[in-house]
């Protein structure tokens, strides 16, 4: 089942190579050079959608999909929360991590971070995420759709661990699930596009080290997500 209401960021025959086509021509007076403003917020919310629904109507294979449609409806209830950020080091000190984790880990500005937290709501707890978006994004979806896919899906397996409830099942798993979530997504954007499908080292990378996509973590790393049905999404 699509999400019918994910369609609004997509051409009517999206691929992989024109995903992001209706939105590009929505923010067609972008700079070329990324500026933080309100106009590259809009636009980088807008790249997005697109790149999340695309993954939750047109993935590759079940899996995608689901990662696609839970992000989505994290989105939807507003238990995802996403910015644009032009320093990921204050923005991380701004949402409680401590400055010298901030420094370690979040100093590359030109990649997205997903910081899920929990919060007791009626009396259970609720993982929340806040993900962070680099200015750069708008450029990387419209130079190299496929690297800017694959950072979505890193993304989004983040946000569907958060739905899912991992932060107190096995926290320590996250990181793996998004890299090998990455590594699927490319996997079969490999399998469709042939040899028109090119990515950079970093991108390689990724996909040698996990050859087999999810399927290259342990049993105990995967699970079968919660049904978050489209006929509850809006």
């Amino acid at each position: 089942m699509s999400i019918e209401s994910a369609k609004i960021f997509l051409p009517k025959k999206p691929t992989l190579e024109n995903v992001f086509q209706k939105v590009a021509t929505a923010h067609k007076d972008l700079p070329k050079e990324p500026i933080f403003s309100e106009e590259l917020g809009r636009a980088t919310g807008d790249y997005l959608s697109a790149a999340i629904a695309y993954l939750a109507n047109n993935g590759a294979d079940p899996y995608m999909k689901e990662v696609g449609t839970t992000s989505w409806w994290m989105i939807n209830q507003r238990r995802a929360l996403t910015m644009v950020v032009n320093d990921m080091v204050q923005a991380a000190i701004l949402l409680g991590v401590p400055k010298d984790q901030a420094a370690a880990y979040f100093s590359n500005q030109d990649e997205p971070y997903v910081l899920n937290a929990g919060r007791i709501v009626g009396g259970r707890l609720v993982t929340t995420s806040n993900v962070l978006m680099p200015l750069s994004f708008t450029s990387v979806a419209k130079e190299n759709p496929i690297e800017a896919l694959a950072m979505t899906a890193w993304t989004a397996s983040q946000i569907r661990d958060a739905a899912n409830g991992r932060m107190s099942i096995d926290p320590d798993l996250i990181s793996n699930r998004a890299f090998a979530t990455e590594a699927h997504f490319l996997i079969g954007a490999q399998s469709v596009m042939g040899d028109s499908f090119h990515v950079s080292e970093q991108y390689e990378n990724i996909m040698n080290g996990f050859p087999s996509g999810i399927q290259s973590l342990p049993n105990e790393a995967l699970y079968e997500g919660a049904n978050f049905a489209p006929k509850n999404l809006m």
